[in-house]
């Protein structure tokens, strides 16, 4: 049985329906029955009388009307509603499977476009929970002291920097590499990395399985994004089915890019992705990106 961490649904019926005919995902039938009577009965009736004495003559008149009228309407429609959706998104994933099983690679042996199946220990990089963790605001709560001194010895260091560099210079590179070397730094620095990687990836966590590197929606995500980062704690192994993309670049040269705007727009941001995942030792040599079919424990 698998626990289905990832699922991309309209991936994996458009691979089934290049294949065969794909599946349906959803049946609905309606019927409804209703059924009114409406009666109306109204009676009305009118009397006069009138009379005239004089001179020896009599006159008079009577008059009587009376009307009654009958109403009924009858008003009948009939129909069902009902509502079946069937839900076979882990059962497409199977089947999927079981027509692919021939042409799936392996990492060491992909080329880009194909089936990709690696089996591994799952590490999950969510950058919009990891800035909300690493902000100094929340963290002066649990280590006000550290925070404190750390913020002594910024100003300190402002301060000797803005009054005479050359005398200070000793102890400007003292504070400098106390700073930079402290807990409160790399909180910081990784603090306004996730906020730029946050804005390249938008809604999406990073999950690295072995070599395989993908870029993850959440609205594929089976797991609650405040839950997923607790699977790092997991000693299961993961599975990855998806097509493999390009190789990641580990090692970037900029002068590939001089002269040519277009190449940088076109380029730029898998540059930067490129570039954070190496800087904070995510990626590394001979791994690759993947898009994502479907990653689940088995």
């Amino acid at each position: 049985m698998k626990e289905i961490i990832y699922l991309d649904t309209k991936l994996v019926n458009s691979l089934l329906a290049q294949i065969d005919q794909g599946l349906i995902l959803k049946q609905i039938a309606e019927e409804n029955n209703s059924q009114g009577t409406h009666e109306e009965t109204s009676n009305q009736e009118s009397y006069s009388a009138g009379g005239k004495l004089g001179a020896g003559l009599f006159s008079g008149n009577v008059a009587n009307t009376e009307i009654t009228a009958d109403k009924t309407a009858l008003v009948y429609s009939s129909g069902n509603r009902e509502l079946v959706e069937t839900a076979i998104d882990d059962f497409s994933l199977d089947l999927l499977l079981d027509k692919i099983e021939p042409d799936i690679k392996t990492i060491e042996n992909v080329t880009e476009g194909e089936i990709v199946k690696e089996i591994n220990d799952l590490t999950i990089y969510d950058f919009s929970m990891l800035k909300n963790t690493m902000d100094m605001g929340a963290l002066e709560i649990f280590i006000p002291d550290a925070v404190e001194a750390y913020r002594k010895a910024e100003k300190e260091l402002k301060k000797i920097s803005q009054a005479n560099k050359e005398k200070h210079a000793s102890k400007i590179a003292e504070i400098k590499a106390m700073l930079e070397n402290s807990f409160i730094f790399n909180v910081s620095r990784i603090n306004r990395m996730s906020q730029y990687v946050e804005s390249l990836l938008s809604d999406c966590s990073i999950l690295k399985i072995g070599s395989s590197l993908c870029i993850c929606e959440q609205q594929n995500t089976r797991i609650p994004k405040s839950s997923l980062a607790l699977l790092n704690a997991s000693k299961r192994k993961a599975t990855i089915l998806g097509i493999a993309a390009a190789e990641i670049e580990t090692d970037m040269e900029f002068s590939n890019f001089d002269g040519s705007p277009s190449r940088i727009i076109s380029h730029g941001p898998g540059m930067f992705i490129n570039m954070v995942t190496n800087s904070f030792d995510i990626t590394k040599e001979g791994d690759r990106f993947v898009r994502p079919i479907a990653i689940y424990f088995e």
